[in-house]
């Protein structure tokens, strides 16, 4: 038995949380896959696994030896992207996540500079406005928008986002203008819950940052969305700029407190520790960071 090979396996069920996916993924038969885990839970002489014809659920010993093949095979990776970068030529694959507006914005285009240098680089890219775990869910590289809390992974910031606080003229003219943050508490806000911000927004007042509490009906992990609802007289947003900017030039929606408004969160680039060596994701992140800082 290929040790590696059914470690690798191994993983990719769980990752699926299937045989059947796994086997899809690795262009395998369904039999070689259920074949490779038996077998390397014979070779252990545990059982990795509980199986059922609905569900697939990790024993005690499955978790542990799953943590410790990701050490492993990302080794294994990381020796061998080693081996191809000494002849100049990247390779290997890189699995990255993002908030959908920023990978759209952003880091779509980069990625395809990216591919265009190194073709032999695989990327699978997942934009979506959640945070993804990236050692449970393998992945190489986030984009986290915002202050992050304490954790085991590297981050590196790369840029600013600049806010703007605006709302229709409609919404203004029914409900008034705010002339200070304290008075967002008597309007209805449209709150974003992508950012760590959410509800309690960053004003500077007095030469002193304040968070001023804020609150609304709608709550949504989808910026446009909330720029449309602004813009059809539902409420105030605080958004990145580059959603609300032509809104405001054209007049459809006001900003408001613009002396007051901090209006910038950080963007980040975050990855795990055992990843520093591999030389395709340094490469992708110098260049994102050569083309935005």
């Amino acid at each position: 038995m290929d040790k590696l090979r059914a470690m690798g396996i191994f993983r990719e069920v769980i990752r699926k949380n299937s045989f059947s996916k796994a086997a899809e993924s690795l262009q395998l038969a369904n039999s070689a896959v259920s074949r490779y885990v038996t077998e390397l839970e014979q070779c252990l002489n545990v059982k990795l696994l509980y199986r059922t014809t609905r569900s697939l659920t990790l024993t005690e010993e499955g978790r542990l030896y799953l943590e410790k093949i990701d050490e492993i095979l990302d080794r294994v990776e990381q020796l061998e992207n080693l081996a191809v970068f000494s002849q100049q030529e990247l390779r290997g694959t890189l699995r990255v996540t993002a908030p959908s507006f920023w990978g759209s914005f952003v880091l779509k285009p980069l990625m395809v500079e990216f591919m265009c240098s190194h073709p032999q680089v695989k990327i699978h890219s997942l934009f979506l406005n959640r945070k993804v775990s990236l050692v449970e869910e393998g992945y190489d590289l986030a984009v986290r928008i915002g202050n992050l809390p304490s954790s085991g992974l590297i981050a590196r910031q790369v840029s600013m986002i600049k806010l703007k606080l605006a709302a229709s003229p409609e919404y203004l003219q029914e409900y008034g203008i705010p002339l200070s943050p304290e008075e967002l508490k008597d309007h209805q806000c449209l709150i974003d819950t992508i950012p760590d911000y959410q509800n309690k927004w960053a004003f500077s007042e007095s030469g002193r940052n304040i968070m001023v509490p804020v609150e609304g009906q709608i709550h949504s992990n989808d910026p446009e969305l909330l720029r449309d609802m602004a813009l059809s007289g539902l409420g105030i947003v605080y958004l990145p700029e580059f959603f609300v900017k032509p809104a405001i030039n054209s007049g459809k929606l006001v900003e408001l407190l613009a002396d007051k408004a901090l209006g910038e969160i950080p963007v980040n680039l975050v990855f795990p520790p055992n990843k520093q060596m591999n030389p395709a994701l340094r490469a992708f992140i110098d260049m994102i960071i050569d083309r935005i800082e």
